[in-house]
């Protein structure tokens, strides 16, 4: 699965030439492609598209996959799909796929539903939930799909577990919302929260831990040092702020904000300073994704269809200020949950 190792490191040199010799700065972020999960009909496919909206396509065949999280090097998608469809019921397995779609490998066998796909930083083990003993706790497995094992027994919450930057760490949420670290291998689990708390993600240094909470009577973004020590707000809003998502240079926090009506994606600085709106939509707009050199932000919107608006989702990429907003995917139904590639690509 490491054959486009070389092409991928050819366009690198590429672009880093053009970009010493071009007046005019390259803007990477187009060159990077979008997985996302594209529903046709009553199926699901993993799917890729270039950051301008050129080149969608297809990698699955299978009638339900979904989840696609890119490797670290750019050259595979991991993702669940169900090898008995049509058969009722959600059967997810893992797989591994090269970019394009070539080589499709099954990882896992065992007849339960996974979900939470997360890399670790270095590409050699892959986390995720699953019911496979009965409650839902996060799993490691290497890459291969070898060597699979139980590291919580919390009942976990919350969706994926989060790698720390240097892999040596996860941190999670249990069924009673509350946040934990623990080492890779399952080891020293730590609580950092006495008051709820979910989706936390590590900062890109690894100095720091965002999450939301409704501690204080409304969802908020806070951070916190690593160890549960300095809890900090970050936000204070009427509507509720859910689901932080660091920029790579660590400087702002991208996160969405929901109101009764309508769903918003605002950023604010990492110290808490600069609070910022960037949508403004009459439908849901959510699952703010960075580009890896922060200049953008994918997120999926219903703004086109309000009246059909849980019928019909596209993905979107507006720059990190707000302004450039344009769809980038123009199927019939529902385009969800995009994933930036890691570099750019071929």
């Amino acid at each position: 699965m490491k054959r486009f190792g070389i092409v991928l490191l050819l366009l690198l040199l590429t672009v880093t030439w053009t970009c010493k010799n071009n007046p005019i700065e390259l803007q990477l972020s187009n060159h990077y492609k979008i997985a996302y999960q594209k529903q046709d009909g009553a199926r699901w496919n993993v799917s890729t598209v270039n950051a301008d909206g050129s080149e969608q396509q297809s990698l699955t065949e299978l009638g339900w996959s979904s989840g696609p999280i890119w490797s670290p090097d750019g050259t595979n998608i991991a993702y669940l799909s169900n090898p008995d469809w049509p058969t009722p019921g959600i059967h997810l397995e893992i797989y591994i796929m090269n970019f394009d779609g070539s080589d499709k490998q099954r990882m896992t066998n065992t007849l339960a539903g996974k979900y939470g796909l997360s890399w670790s930083p270095d590409g050699d083990r892959i986390a995720f939930v699953s019911r496979m003993d009965g409650n839902s706790e996060i799993y490691v497995m290497n890459a291969d799909g070898t060597n699979q094992k139980r590291l919580t027994n919390t009942l976990t919450e919350d969706g994926a577990a989060d790698w720390s930057p240097d892999g040596s760490k996860i941190a999670f949420t249990n069924t009673d919302y509350q946040i934990y670290i623990m080492d890779s291998d399952g080891s020293n689990q730590q609580r950092l929260t006495n008051s709820s708390g979910g989706s936390p993600v590590w900062s890109p240094d690894g100095n720091k831990i965002a999450f939301s909470s409704a501690r204080d009577g409304n969802g908020e973004i806070y951070v916190m040092n690593t160890d549960g020590s300095n809890q900090q707000r970050l936000t204070n809003n009427s509507v509720s702020d859910w689901s932080p998502v660091w920029s790579p240079d660590g400087r702002k926090i991208a996160y969405r904000s929901r109101s009764d009506l309508s769903s918003q994606i605002s950023v604010i600085n990492a110290d808490g300073t600069g609070q910022q709106q960037l949508t403004n939509s009459p439908g849901i707009d959510s699952y703010p994704t960075w580009s890896p050199d922060s200049k953008k932000i994918a997120f999926m919107s219903s703004r086109d269809d309000i009246e059909n608006q849980f019928q019909y989702i596209k993905i979107y990429v507006m720059n990190a200020d707000g302004s450039g907003q344009h769809s980038i995917t123009d199927g019939p139904q529902r385009d969800l949950f995009p994933v930036w590639s890691p570099v750019p690509l071929p």
